[in-house]
């Protein structure tokens, strides 16, 4: 039997067992957001995922550096004589 449908699971149980399943990326966010039930996890879930998607078709991972290397970068260009 899956525990979500052991009779004593309370809504926010639910919504527990199903953010535990989420990948880091999104499971993060859901967290925060505190979801008290199971549709609101799943909603905010999808939201989310969603966003992920629209990001990476937006900005592909060519076209990214972290900031690090960029102020690495900048720095090394101020230095040239």
């Amino acid at each position: 039997m899956l525990a979500c449908h052991a009779p004593r699971v309370t809504a926010r149980q639910r919504a527990e067992l199903f953010i535990s399943g989420l990948p880091d990326h999104i499971r993060v966010d859901v967290e925060l957001r505190d979801p008290q039930d199971l549709q609101s996890a799943m909603y905010y879930a999808r939201a989310i995922e969603q966003r992920a998607r629209a990001m990476q078709q937006a900005f592909p991972a060519s076209d990214v550096r972290p900031a690090a290397c960029v102020h690495r970068h900048h720095q090394a260009r101020r230095s040239r004589p």
